[in-house]
């Protein structure tokens, strides 16, 4: 009986090794795959008044972080903001609310993501769940994901795209600017890649494609994430 409950005991340590699970708090981790709970837990809730700045890291920074949202519910006046990165300096990717709600999968342009979590005072809710992804798709910063000489690499989030074709028309598109230098719709990562000559272009771009909404005939989502630059340089935002 000891042999086994030594056997389960370590196998238990196991799975807490290979799926942390968090609840949001003040501070910053590293996990490789795990689960992310509001402050209620995995069947809790909330409580009124919380205010957090939680950062979450994956163990590899060549790793992109991806988390799957599968329940999200807050109270009114309370509102869940995740930036894209390692700190609020990042861009804000969206604020979530009972009005915006937060599901599916949550992708990083890098290996962070940082939320802060706002609940007015007397409110309660069921919060939300998410796993974090243990595997990502492709490294950040690789050829596999964008080949560029010069200039710098614009990211962009891009949801809604409806085949590869239409994403093939896009290319085109900016292809005719002259500021661009080549451009890449990867269809799997919901990602749009823009290579220009510099990171000034960055909006000018994102209005390009919301305007092309009307050469496809339905809507998308288009958002900015970060500029990267080429020569070894490091980000620029």
């Amino acid at each position: 009986m000891k042999v086994v409950a030594v056997i389960l005991f370590v196998i238990a340590c196991i799975c807490e090794m290979q799926a942390q699970v968090f609840t949001i708090k003040d501070g910053t981790v590293k996990s490789g795959a795990g689960m992310f709970y509001d402050s209620g837990g995995k069947d809790g809730k909330y409580s009124g008044g919380e205010n957090f700045v939680f950062t979450i890291n994956r163990d590899s920074e060549k790793q992109n972080l991806i988390m799957n949202f599968t329940k999200f519910s807050l109270s009114e006046g309370d509102w869940l903001a995740v930036y894209d990165g390692e700190n609020t300096d990042a861009a804000q990717i969206d604020v979530f609310s009972n009005k915006n709600s937060l599901t599916g999968e949550l992708k990083a342009s890098n290996s962070a993501l940082t939320f802060v979590f706002h609940s007015e005072p007397g409110n309660s809710a069921e919060g939300w769940v998410a796993q974090i992804m243990p595997l990502d798709e492709k490294p950040v910063g690789s050829n596999a994901d964008f080949h560029a000489e010069e200039g710098v690499v614009l990211i962009y989030s891009l949801k809604g795209l409806k085949s590869e074709s239409d994403g093939f028309l896009m290319e085109q598109m900016l292809a005719k600017q002259e500021y661009v230098i080549d451009s890449e719709v990867h269809m799997k990562q919901e990602n749009l890649y823009v290579n220009c000559h510099d990171d000034s272009y960055a909006f000018k771009i994102k209005d390009l494609i919301v305007e092309f909404q009307h050469t496809l005939g339905y809507e998308i989502s288009i958002d900015f994430m970060r500029s990267v630059e080429v020569a070894g340089h490091g980000d620029s935002h």
